[in-house]
């Protein structure tokens, strides 16, 4: 059992080596990420997005009055915004009502001759 033993241990050994430094090869640089900047072609596909003013890496949603980050994902991002479950709440309750519908006032018909007071 201890000559097991003795063997992995040696085995670990080679792992351990410190004839090899770190400082010799510095590690690869990563190289850099494009972000997608908001293309206006999109607000014929999504009509509740809109571009942000003043920066190209977040669109507006009109639906949920929110702005929201493109910049990894591009036109991507707007297809899961577009398919999540607080944006189709908000579309669902902007169809159901309207708020201009609420302030309208409707005049009954045959009534709208006769003076209220």
């Amino acid at each position: 059992m201890a000559s097991s033993y003795v063997a992995d241990k040696d085995q670990n050994d080679d792992c351990n080596d410190d004839s090899i430094s770190a400082s010799e090869s510095p590690p690869p640089r990563k190289k850099a990420k494009r972000l997608c900047r908001f293309q206006s072609s999109w607000v014929d596909e999504f009509s509740w997005c809109q571009k942000v003013p003043g920066n190209i890496f977040q669109a507006h949603c009109r639906v949920c009055t929110r702005k929201f980050s493109i910049a990894h994902g591009g036109k991507n991002d707007l297809t899961v915004h577009g398919k999540s479950d607080v944006h189709l709440k908000n579309v669902a309750a902007a169809k159901s009502s309207s708020v201009a519908a609420f302030f309208v006032r409707s005049i009954p018909t045959g009534l709208d001759k006769q003076v209220f007071w």
